[in-house]
């Protein structure tokens, strides 16, 4: 019999072991904050973020560090829900999972997969939606709403980044730039911050976009059953049915009070941590 199968379990030293690649992971955080506020990959921390932007700031940057290109990332058993499989030998991303210890919230070592290193029959549609010109104008709307927020100019206009990324719109002119000049002299606390700001601001906005979306979608529905047909379906065509009006309005106020009842929960085919 193999000696490690003698072993035991040993509580303490799984502990010692989660401690030192939590604090290896810390290391990995402000390299890549070192790197990214140099300027020389700040676009790049940008682009991620578009696409996973509804990880944290600190699993963002360990992402980057690890599997830079990434565009969408689900735990081992989300990839099996969702019909899809990680690959034999496939490595997973390391990331800080939060977790309640006696009421309070704390984080482990936990592994994470991109779509790239899965396969099956499904395939999720990745990245935001493009968007038609009227949707473009409500994005446009929202986007000028940052004026009003006390941010930096490069806050601002690196989370428009991150929108425009999103929905597939032009970011070559969006100007970040000055986001080095800022950086000098700061600590790794700011600068982390810092990216904290940018990412909040850019998925709110992604948030409200996406929920406008939806619901001049269902409004649009309505809208073109009343074209064509009035407010109700000619009674002798499904008798002792309700309208289908009647059905659209009724879907949209479930919707509705599902989202209310999911406040914040978005963006599920990327994952959140």
């Amino acid at each position: 019999m193999a000696d490690f199968e003698n072993k035991e379990f040993d509580p303490k030293a799984a502990a010692e072991a989660r401690k030192a690649e939590m604090t290896g992971m810390n290391e990995q955080i402000d390299q890549r904050l070192k790197e990214i506020f140099s300027g020389e990959r700040f676009r790049e921390y940008l682009e991620l973020s578009s696409r996973l932007p509804r990880y944290s700031v600190n699993n963002q940057l360990l992402i980057m560090s690890q599997k830079p290109d990434a565009v969408m990332c689900q735990s081992f058993e989300k990839w099996k829900d969702a019909g899809r499989f990680v690959k034999k030998g496939e490595k997973g991303i390391r990331i800080m999972a939060p977790y309640k210890y006696k009421d309070i919230t704390a984080f482990k070592p936990s592994s994470i997969f991109d779509i790239s290193q899965t396969d099956g029959e499904t395939k999720p549609f990745i990245g935001g939606p493009e968007l038609s010109d009227d949707q473009v104008k409500v994005m446009n709307d929202l986007v000028c709403e940052l004026t009003g927020k006390e941010l930096k100019d490069f806050e601002k206009a690196s989370a428009v980044f991150i929108v425009s990324a999103y929905f597939r719109q032009d970011t070559q002119d969006v100007p970040i730039d000055s986001v080095k000049e800022w950086a000098e002299g700061k600590d790794n606390v700011d600068l982390r911050s810092c990216l904290d700001v940018i990412r909040r601001a850019a998925t709110d906005i992604i948030s409200q976009v996406e929920e406008k979306m939806e619901n001049r979608d269902v409004d649009k529905e309505i809208q073109d059953f009343v074209s064509e047909y009035g407010d109700e379906l000619p009674f002798d065509v499904n008798p002792g049915k309700t309208s289908l009006i009647a059905d659209l309005a009724k879907n949209k106020e479930c919707a509705d009070a599902e989202k209310s009842e999911n406040k914040g929960i978005t963006f599920t085919d990327r994952g959140a941590i």
